[in-house]
């Protein structure tokens, strides 16, 4: 893939970082706002998502993102659905790791993992 190409593709599919083991899904939730165009600080979404020891929980997630004005709605996610979505999603990977699904088609996944980066991979490998 070209500088170029690659580039766009960062632009259009931001990754907001963590910067601790425990703050991957308030990093996701900043990855989807980034991606909205609203700028918020990891630290604010690590206040906003109440990130303890032991990370977020999908409840104070769906609290945070709430109070940033999206609508949630908790689902055993299937790769079909994800399959379906227009929009990316924060799902917990290994129920201990939230990433962030940008697409997901018959062949590849690709996804925002707030301790890797962007990564698209073979569907297989996510299944």
């Amino acid at each position: 893939m070209s500088t170029l190409k690659l580039k766009h593709l960062l632009q259009r599919l931001p990754v907001v970082r963590q910067q601790s083991q425990t703050d991957c899904g308030a990093a996701c939730l900043a990855t989807i706002c980034r991606y909205d165009r609203k700028y918020v600080s990891l630290n604010y979404m690590r206040e906003l998502c109440r990130v303890g020891q032991s990370g977020a929980s999908m409840y104070n997630l769906m609290q945070a993102a709430k109070t940033l004005g999206y609508e949630t709605e908790p689902i055993l996610e299937i790769y079909e659905n994800l399959e379906k979505s227009d929009r990316p999603s924060i799902v917990n990977w290994r129920g201990y790791h939230w990433i962030v699904v940008y697409r997901a088609d018959d062949k590849y996944v690709t996804v925002a993992d707030p301790s890797q980066g962007l990564i698209k991979s073979p569907n297989a490998s996510f299944r």
